[in-house]
């Protein structure tokens, strides 16, 4: 049963449904990503605290890129700040799911790049 199916059980006016969506689908995510970066992890480290989530169930994002959003960039990484950015915004598939896809896939080997460079400069 899809986390849909079981709203709609629950609620029957569209704008609360999809709100319910979107905090059940963030509460998912959080909770398999969290559990992901601690399996990858090399150390024992505790994961920092989450500072801001947002959840999101694609429906229609058909946004228009400008000349200037257009990149090949997948991700956007900020060392210092220890901050990646991903989405459908970023990279050759503006606006599809395949660039989010893509997005997230080139974050994920960003972080574990770099914890893995901490981790050895650490030792």
């Amino acid at each position: 049963q899809s986390i849909l199916d079981s709203i709609k059980k629950k609620e029957k006016n569209f704008e609360k449904r999809r709100d319910l969506v979107r905090e059940e689908a963030k509460d998912i995510l959080l909770d398999d990503f969290i559990s992901a970066v601690s399996k990858l992890s090399a150390t024992d480290s505790a994961i920092p605290n989450v500072c801001s989530a947002v959840g999101h169930r694609w429906s229609a994002a058909f946004p228009i890129p400008t000349q200037e959003a257009e990149t090949d960039d997948d991700n956007y990484f900020e060392r210092q700040q220890n901050f990646v950015a991903c989405g459908d915004y970023m990279g050759k598939y503006t606006g599809r799911i395949e660039g989010a896809y893509l997005s997230g896939k080139a974050a994920a080997a960003t972080i574990l790049k770099y914890a893995s460079i901490n981790q050895n400069e650490a030792k």
